[in-house]
């Protein structure tokens, strides 16, 4: 029976040994309540931000950035046996953890103080953000607001004042920079850098970095209307087509294809140049690869294929050339290039047929190849000696 036991153990302890370890899943948990705890605290809800942080220490007691989420906590909470527990952990993990130093010199607002900063929040609310900042400079003097309730309306009022907007920037700049993590910041600041032209594309490429849901969702607005301010701007369609994977939008999806349109347009125009200017200094390689790329994305493109037809032509392929110039007269019938491609294309190979025929002593065949060129020019020389020539052997 104890044999038994023991094999039954060591058959329990194998399979355990056999099992992937738990780390990563427990990791990624933990990052999880993290990113909840952040976002909560910045809106003001410390009491939930507090929950997810003590979930975290029952993963990894060590867990330094929600102890010191916990310090603030109880400083702010007045508990001040609880907020040196949480600072005595930190200090053993780091001493030197800058956190410490930020609880230590953390300001708890008085009642008065939190009156006064809801009355800066209700001025703000009335479009009058002047008068709000005086209220925050009395309250906070050149302090940034600590994280809470005032920190966004302070950075969106400070933004809105006279003066104020590359001071906010700044700011957030900072405190994203000191705060990689905290995606809600990010926002902030992506939401201050769309309101000017000059900074809305940077403001639009940092919404796409905003990944966690509640964030995402709050981005969604502002994102949304600083494409519409720049709808005609072929450089907002990457951005465009970033929000467009995020949320399907029936409004914004045919300005987004306008845009894809014009971009394809004027990409075309810039290789249909360059296979020009080649196809100007004889490198008829280089002009054939312009126009074949433009040809790729617009097979229709009429100045691709006349390019192409004039690249032939040089070439001396002038059936090709021929069935070139007839697809681009087909599609623009009134184009004098097009038409004077066609005609020089149907004269060189009705020339080049006579010539085959004259060299294989089809003297006929020859006669009226060289006829329908005289047609085409009427006196030119090579077309009546062809013919002078052919009779002569006949």
């Amino acid at each position: 029976m104890n044999r038994f036991f023991r094999f039954q153990l060591l058959l329990m302890t194998l399979t355990l040994l056999a099992l992937p370890p738990a780390r990563p899943q427990a990791q990624g948990g933990v990052d999880i309540l993290l990113a909840k705890a952040r976002s909560l605290e910045a809106r003001g809800r410390m009491d939930l931000a507090a929950d997810n942080w003590r979930k975290v220490l029952l993963v990894n007691p060590n867990q330094t950035e929600a102890l010191a989420g916990l310090a603030r906590n109880a400083k702010e909470t007045g508990q001040t046996a609880e907020e040196h527990t949480y600072l005595d952990r930190l200090r053993k993990i780091n001493p030197h953890d800058p956190e410490i130093a930020a609880v230590d010199k953390l300001h708890v607002f008085t009642p008065e103080e939190r009156n006064r900063l809801d009355e800066a929040g209700r001025l703000a609310m009335q479009h009058k953000p002047d008068d709000a900042m005086k209220i925050y400079r009395e309250v906070l003097g050149d302090q940034q607001p600590p994280p809470g309730k005032w920190a966004e309306p302070f950075y969106e009022t400070e933004a809105a004042s006279t003066g104020g907007r590359t001071k906010a920037i700044a700011q957030l700049r900072a405190l994203c920079a000191q705060n990689p993590n905290q995606q809600l910041y990010r926002l902030w600041l992506a939401s201050a850098l769309s309101l000017d032209q000059s900074t809305r594309l940077e403001g639009l490429r940092l919404f796409e970095s905003i990944t966690e849901p509640g964030e995402a969702e709050q981005a969604r607005a502002p994102w949304r209307q600083a494409l519409l301010w720049e709808k005609d701007n072929p450089d907002v369609l990457d951005p465009m087509q970033a929000y467009l994977q995020h949320y399907p939008d029936p409004e914004l999806q045919p300005i987004a294809d306008s845009l894809r349109a014009e971009q394809q347009k004027n990409v075309a125009s810039a290789d249909e140049q360059r296979g020009f200017e080649a196809l100007k200094h004889k490198d008829t390689v280089a002009a054939a690869a312009e126009f074949n790329g433009v040809l790729r994305q617009s097979p229709n493109d009429v100045n691709a294929i006349a390019g192409l037809g004039f690249v032939r032509l040089d070439q001396k392929q002038f059936a090709e050339a021929l069935s070139l110039f007839e697809k681009a007269r087909t599609l623009a019938p009134q184009r004098q290039d097009v038409r004077d491609g066609y005609s020089s294309a149907s004269f060189s190979l009705a020339m080049e047929r006579g010539a085959a025929a004259q060299k294989q002593k089809q003297s006929q065949t020859a006669i009226q190849a060289f006829q329908e060129a005289l047609a085409l020019r009427p006196m030119d020389a090579g077309a009546l000696l062809g013919i002078a020539n052919a009779l002569v052997q006949e």
